[in-house]
C-alpha cells in the first residue's frame, strides 16, 4: 500500500528520446528507498514502484468531477447522517441538578452552623462534610455527562455540515487546474498497479478507481474502468 505525498513529486524516469515525464513515489519510498529496519527495529522504505503524473491526474480529475455530478445525490446523504445525528440529541435539563446542589451546599452550612453551636462535634462535621461533597461530586459528573453528551453529537453534526457546503463549492472548481488538487485531495492511496484510492477534504468517504493504460508518448492513453464510493 502506498500514500502519496505531493512533496516527492518529481521528474522520475527518463525515456529512450532523453525527456523524462513527472511521477510519484510515496514518502516511505522517496526517504528510505526499499522496506527495511531503521536502527531502532522499526519497518521503514516501500517496495512499491512510481506511479505515472499522467494516470494521478486523470484519477484525481474523475475523481472531483464525479463528485460534481454527484453533487445533489451527495449533500441529500449527507442532511440524511445530520438529520439523524440530531434525532439522537435528547435535551437534558440540568435545572434540577444544580438545584440540588444548591440544596446540598445549605446543608453543608448549617452543619457548620451546628458545630459552631457544639450540637455536633467536629469530627461529626468532617463526615458530614465527606458525605455532602461525595453527593455533590457525583451529581457534578451527571451534569458533565449531559451537557458533553449533547455537545459531542452537535460537533459530529456541524462536521458533516461543513463537507455540505465543501461539496456545494466544489460545482466551481476547475478541473483542469493542477494546483488546485493539492488543496482538495487529502491523500492518495495506490493499492496495486490499477487501483488508486483518493481521498478528498471535501466529503467523509473515499473514491476507489480501477484504470487502465495503454500506448506512448503522444498516443498514451487512460481509460477509467470502473469508480465507487468507500
Amino acid at each position: 500500500m502506498r500514500r502519496v505525498r505531493a512533496k516527492i513529486c518529481k521528474p522520475y524516469k527518463t525515456l529512450k528520446n532523453g525527456s523524462q515525464y513527472k511521477a510519484w513515489r510515496c514518502y516511505a519510498s522517496g526517504t528510505h528507498g526499499t522496506v527495511k529496519k531503521d536502527s531502532f527495529g522499526n519497518d521503514i522504505g516501500c517496495n512499491s514502484c512510481s506511479i505515472n503524473n499522467k494516470i494521478l491526474l486523470a484519477c484525481a480529475e474523475y475523481s472531483i468531477k464525479h463528485i460534481q455530478t454527484n453533487k445533489d445525490k451527495i449533500i441529500r446523504e449527507l442532511s440524511k447522517d445530520i438529520k439523524s445525528i440530531l434525532s439522537d440529541i435528547k435535551i437534558i435539563d440540568t435545572t434540577k441538578l444544580h438545584t440540588k446542589i444548591e440544596e446540598i451546599n445549605e446543608k453543608k452550612k448549617k452543619a457548620i452552623n451546628l458545630n459552631i453551636e457544639g450540637t455536633i462535634s467536629k469530627n461529626d462535621l468532617m463526615l458530614m462534610n465527606e458525605q455532602y461533597n461525595s453527593q455533590i461530586s457525583e451529581i457534578q459528573n451527571k451534569i458533565f455527562e449531559a451537557e458533553n453528551r449533547n455537545s459531542i453529537q452537535q460537533l459530529q453534526a456541524d462536521h458533516i455540515n461543513s463537507y455540505i457546503f465543501e461539496v456545494r463549492n466544489i460545482i466551481n472548481v476547475n478541473t483542469d487546474d493542477e494546483l488546485l488538487y493539492r488543496e482538495l485531495i487529502d491523500k492518495i492511496i495506490i493499492r496495486n498497479k490499477n487501483l488508486v484510492e483518493i481521498f478528498l477534504n471535501c466529503v467523509p468517504f473515499g473514491i476507489r478507481i480501477n484504470y487502465s493504460a495503454n500506448g506512448k508518448l503522444e498516443k498514451y492513453n487512460i481509460k477509467i474502468d470502473n469508480i465507487e464510493t468507500f
